[in-house]
């Protein structure tokens, strides 16, 4: 094996002299040099090692490659292992692509991470006691992540531990690409700096691909070709170039299908370098109009999706681009650039944070956006009424009621009577959770009256869902069967996953009111398997609560307390009082039923001092549930006791609550 490093010559016409002077040929008269190289190498058994091929392929490639084929012919026992940044692109060449090194993951301790341990090794050097331990590993972490394991980055960072903390080095390289940079007296010019490092490669790109590069630096995390081709104006030949040329990587399938389409990347210390190169040509708006226009017209054309069959597709895809979405939002709302793109974007996002329970960052959002003046009506109600959903699932009753009201008003003066029905309905669903069941039965009615006249199935199955949920409440399971049934078959046709589940959940419910456990406990199984699929956080809690309720009923204390503590879980991820507060009063139930009735009155307290907050109320079945176990509290402790203990759960954390309910 010989090592032959090619930085220092300028063309293809001195490779020859640079493997003379690695394996140290000793050249005889006035012969050609190559002629003798060749013959010299012809009968040997060699690993050649060429490094730093590709300025060679700058300005003669054709005489660089004929070298390196010529030697291939002639000496049929040589290999050669050629680094570069570019791909060779001749016959024959097998690409193996060089990473960083390894970083840490959830699966990989840090003290494990060749990324981490090449870090502290290169900060003994400069700083001799320097050790990762628990105070710096979660920063050193960061900072070989931000340079992706690149070994010359993560020395470059390193060598400033003399004189900054890890924090403070992590937080100079997310700022600046030049804080990378050193000054060894032995260390070739282009190793002194990052920059350095990628001006270069930048010098090996020809000026259409550096105008595509560079546009490319305002995608966020992983992008595809139309997304490329659209923003940056690539065309699929100069995508291919970047990727030969290490400015664009490859990543993996995605969404786990393989007819998936392929997804790139940029490093992301590359793209500090490729923005700096935007900025320079004048093109920084313009282009960030264009990558904020492109994926706002992609959401768009996705949001009608989410109430179809394909929804988790649809979904998976939009959560492929949540950086690129942020930034756009982040361009046109927080940077003040185009707020009518960012209403449109806002207003078609809606949904998706609905499902996916990112119901804050949707609020802060919209409200953000709709103290903009807007013109656009039609995309103004919609962001009223989906930033009224959002207030409506974080637990803010009032905040909800108001932007629906208003975006109510909008949606009656525009012709698509679809958004006054669909408002309506959200209006009811408020009412309902207020246990004002006059209003929301009127406003549910009216809705439903719409969809019938439109036609339209899943609203009319949506509606008679929550007319059942009404029932249900209520206690008139017969009525809520009743309607429940017209809905179901409406749902199984069009196989909507979430309405499907709502579904299943409402027929259990309707089941264990009329005493028929084994049925509903199918059904919320079927729910919870619809809502594990289609990863609704919201969905999998509902359904466990039902289950627990199922197994309460059939006095299977252990198991019901399994799936309530569950049920807490997901709520308190969720931050949802509502839901914590419901699994509260099941699992005060079973410390009663256990003898435990001093805990039982501290997690009727919590949830009677959290319904109070919300305006919630509860169904007929767990009101007589509650009442029941209330009275076997103030069976088992005198009346002192009983009131001393639940006056002083009331001012209880949420994490000594959840304490209590999961230990």
């Amino acid at each position: 094996m010989a090592f032959v490093p090619l930085a220092s010559i300028q063309s293809a016409a001195q490779l020859s002299e640079a493997v003379v002077a690695a394996l140290n040929i000793e050249l005889k008269g006035s012969a050609d040099p190559g002629k003798q190289v060749m013959a010299w190498l012809a009968p040997r058994h060699l690993l050649l090692i060429l490094d730093n091929f590709e300025h060679l392929l700058e300005s003669s490639a054709d005489s660089a490659i004929a070298w390196s084929k010529a030697l291939l012919a002639q000496a049929p026992k040589v290999q050669l292992l050629v680094t570069s940044r570019e791909r060779l692109r001749v016959s024959g060449e097998r690409i193996f692509e060089l990473g960083g090194l390894s970083l840490p993951t959830r699966m990989v301790a840090p003290e494990a991470s060749e990324a981490v341990m090449l870090f502290v090794e290169r900060a003994q050097h400069g700083l001799g006691d320097f050790a990762l331990d628990d105070h710096n590993k979660a920063t050193i972490a960061r900072i070989c992540q931000l340079v992706d394991g690149m070994p010359l980055g993560i020395e470059l960072a390193a060598a400033w531990v003399r004189v900054l903390t890890c924090d403070e080095i992590a937080d100079e390289m997310a700022r600046s690409l030049d804080f990378l940079v050193r000054a060894d007296r032995d260390v070739a010019p282009r190793h002194h700096s990052m920059r350095a490092v990628f001006d270069s490669s930048w010098r090996l790109l020809s000026p259409e691909e550096q105008r595509v590069a560079a546009r490319l630096a305002v995608l966020r995390g992983d992008f595809d070709r139309l997304a490329a081709q659209a923003i940056a104006g690539a065309t699929l030949p100069q995508l291919a170039a970047l990727v030969d040329k290490s400015f664009v990587r490859v990543v993996g399938q995605e969404a786990g299908s393989a007819s998936s389409p392929q997804r790139y990347n940029v490093h992301e210390l590359l793209r500090q370098y490729l923005f700096d190169k935007l900025q320079a040509a004048g093109e920084e708006l313009a282009i960030k109009r264009r990558h904020a226009e492109f994926f706002t017209a992609l959401v768009e054309r996705i949001d009608p999706h989410f109430h179809t069959v394909h929804s988790i597709t649809w979904r998976q895809q939009i959560a492929l681009e949540q950086g690129n979405l942020r930034a756009a939002l982040v361009w046109s709302i927080e940077e003040g650039h185009d707020s009518r793109v960012g209403l449109r974007l806002a207003a078609a996002l809606g949904s998706f944070w609905e499902v996916t329970s990112g119901w804050k960052e949707g609020r802060r959002w919209l409200q953000s956006v709709l103290a903009y003046t807007c013109e656009n009506d039609v995309v103004r109600a919609r962001a009223l009424v989906k930033l009224g959903e959002l207030h409506h699932l974080l637990e803010e009753s009032t905040l909800a009621e108001q932007r629906l009201r208003e975006g109510l008003a909008l949606c009656r003066s525009l012709p698509e009577v679809i958004n006054v029905a669909y408002t309506i309905f959200q209006l009811g669903k408020i009412m309902a959770t207020r246990d004002d069941r006059e209003q929301a039965k009127t406003l549910l009615n009216e809705s439903l009256i719409l969809y019938r006249e439109l036609g339209d199935s899943w609203g009319i199955a949506t509606v008679l869902n929550q007319l059942g949920s009404l029932a249900i409440h209520a206690g008139d399971y017969d009525l809520a069967s009743q309607l429940l049934d017209e809905a179901w078959p409406l749902l199984q046709t069009m196989q909507p996953r979430g309405s499907t589940g709502v579904a299943a959940n409402l027929l259990g419910r309707a089941l264990l009111g009329k005493g028929e456990i084994e049925r509903a406990i199918t059904l919320f199984q079927r729910a919870l398997h619809i809502a594990r699929q289609s990863e609704a956080q919201t969905g999998i809690a509902w359904s466990l609560i039902n289950l627990a309720l199922a197994h309460l009923q059939r006095e299977e204390w252990l198991v019901a307390q399994g799936y309530f503590q569950d049920c807490f879980r997901v709520y308190q991820a969720l931050e949802s009082k509502g839901g914590m507060m419901a699994a509260l009063e099941g699992l005060a139930t079973i410390a009663a039923r256990e003898g435990d009735a001093r805990r039982a009155v501290q997690f009727l307290s919590v949830a009677a001092q959290w319904r109070k907050e919300s305006g919630q109320s509860l169904t007929e079945h767990e009101l007589a549930i509650q009442q029941t176990t209330r009275q076997m509290t103030e069976a088992a402790l005198d009346p002192t006791t009983w009131q001393s203990i639940w006056f002083s759960a009331q001012h209880w954390s949420i994490p000594q609550v959840a304490q209590a309910a999961l230990h």
